[in-house]
């Protein structure tokens, strides 16, 4: 978390980043019969908001997290542009002993829903897209 504030005795809200260093993007294709699938590996940077309850030693919290939109041209022919992005939405539960006065470990379970977004372009202005949950 790189920033969070106390509403109250307990409740905290916060802003978080993330970095994926690859995004294992997998695309299927069928291009007149010949079919495959197209890995695409990218590094890929988001920022979210995270909100919850801490309990002294426990916390719960939830989140929303955007990753920012990637793109990488298609192996196999670079005409194409395959353009992706993700919503995440996690929940998740912290055991958080003090380490010192301002210091905590966080460990514990979480779980969440995720949407990608897929966009492919190429050069004559055809535009297809598609959206998988996770």
């Amino acid at each position: 978390m790189v920033y969070s504030f106390a509403l109250a005795d307990g409740l905290f809200t916060g802003i978080e980043s993330d970095y994926s260093f690859q995004s294992n993007l997998k695309v299927k294709y069928n291009n007149a019969g010949d079919t495959g699938i197209i890995k695409y590996k990218k590094a890929q940077a988001g920022i979210g908001l995270k909100a919850g309850y801490d309990f002294d030693r426990y916390r719960v919290y939830s989140s929303y997290i955007y990753d920012f939109q990637a793109s990488k041209d298609m192996s196999y022919d670079p005409d194409y542009t395959v353009k992706w992005l993700t919503h995440k939405f996690i929940l998740g539960a912290d055991y958080i002993p003090s380490i010192t006065d301002n210091f905590k470990l966080a460990v514990g379970p979480y779980g969440g829903y995720s949407r990608l977004k897929v966009k492919i372009n190429d050069i004559t202005g055809y535009s297809d897209k598609d959206s998988k949950n996770g």
